[in-house]
C-alpha cells in the first residue's frame, strides 16, 4: 500500500491498479485529484472517510494507492489507511484459503 499526497501522484499512478482519493466531495482539489486518477485509467474511489470504503470493491486489485486533497486532515487519512490495511489483510487470508 502506498500513501502519497498530490505532489507524487503521477509516479504512484504508474505503480498501482487502483487508488483511493480522500477528501470532501465538493473540494476542487480533491475532485481534480480524482479526475487525474481516472484520466490515468486507474480505478478510482473518491471517499470522504474510512466509512466510505467498500471492502468488496478491492478484491481484484493487487496494488492500491492512497492520496488526499490538501485540506484533508491527517487523522482522516490515517483512518482510511488503517482500514485499507485491514481490507488487504482480510483479502490475503481469503486468497490463502485461511478464512
Amino acid at each position: 500500500m502506498k500513501i502519497i499526497r498530490a505532489e507524487s501522484l503521477n509516479k504512484m499512478l504508474s505503480e498501482v491498479e487502483a487508488i483511493v482519493v480522500v477528501g470532501a466531495k465538493n473540494s476542487n482539489d480533491t475532485i481534480e485529484l480524482a479526475e487525474q486518477c481516472r484520466a490515468a485509467g486507474r480505478a478510482t474511489f473518491h471517499i470522504q472517510s474510512a466509512h466510505g470504503l467498500d471492502p468488496l470493491a478491492f478484491g481484484t486489485f493487487s496494488s492500491v494507492g492512497l492520496t488526499a486533497g490538501i485540506p484533508t486532515p491527517e487523522e482522516i487519512i490515517d483512518e482510511v489507511h488503517l482500514q485499507l490495511l485491514v481490507i488487504a489483510s482480510r483479502q490475503y487470508f481469503i486468497n490463502q484459503g485461511v478464512c
